[in-house]
């Protein structure tokens, strides 16, 4: 499997693991409601996720060379 991170019209992003483009569209495509724009692998990928004493999810990338 591959990471791919897929830009979506709304302009969020998606990280996605699949065996190729193809599955990384179809199994996105379930998951949200916005159309895929773009879609790119990734080579490397590190982020820091955290619980806020509110309870929302708080996310950091740690690798700034690879955005969407």
């Amino acid at each position: 499997m591959s990471l791919y991170v897929l830009r979506l019209r709304n302009g969020d992003c998606v990280i996605m693991d699949a065996m190729n483009e193809r599955e990384a569209r179809e199994r996105t495509g379930k998951l949200v409601t916005s159309e895929v724009a773009t879609i790119r692998p990734l080579g490397v990928f590190a982020a820091q996720f955290a619980l806020t004493d509110e309870g929302e999810l708080h996310s950091t990338v740690l690798d700034q060379g690879h955005r969407c």
